[in-house]
């Protein structure tokens, strides 16, 4: 009559974990994290949806690879990358707006959740970004000292070398 529950969530010690969510549906944006001394858009530095599964570290290691859990193209699910071992270094993060799809107002506020060991170091609500292009370089994440530092600077897609047309 009075049955008792226990629930236990086990998260690995040295995991990531950055989250995206936005605040308005059918739009597409899109999280990237860039490796310590990496490059936005690099085949080998960055984890987006068009690099899912770099593989960082040593080779074959899926430990110290990131992985993009979850791609959201509408705004109904956040955008989830996770590092099961990161090494120590500075981690750059960025929100790309990728394409306004059908959405019927295109301006769209990112919120970040930066999660470092099991514990939340940062909710960050980033600044407006207003069209497919804009880029938000949300901050940077040195794993050395577990610190997260912000940004809003705002900046576009082809200013960083990103491909043309959003490819």
């Amino acid at each position: 009559t009075n049955p008792a529950l226990t629930s236990i969530e086990i998260m690995p010690y040295e995991e990531m974990e950055i989250r995206l969510t936005w605040d308005i549906p059918n739009v597409d944006l899109d999280l990237h994290l860039v490796r310590p001394n990496g490059s936005y858009y690099s085949e080998t530095d960055d984890c987006y949806f068009g690099n899912p599964l770099p593989d960082w570290g040593v080779l074959g290691d899926r430990r110290d690879d990131p992985y993009l859990e979850t791609d959201s193209e509408d705004g109904n699910s956040p955008e989830t990358i996770r590092l099961q071992a990161p090494e120590e270094g500075v981690y750059e993060v960025l929100v790309h707006y990728f394409d306004s799809r059908d959405a019927k107002e295109i301006y769209a506020t990112p919120t970040l959740e930066i999660r470092a060991e099991g514990q939340v170091l940062s909710l960050d609500i980033g600044p407006k970004l207003y069209g497919p292009g804009k880029v938000w370089k949300a901050g940077v994440l040195d794993w050395a000292t577990m610190t997260w530092t912000p940004s809003t600077v705002l900046t576009t897609h082809s200013d960083l070398g990103g491909p043309p047309v959003n490819q």
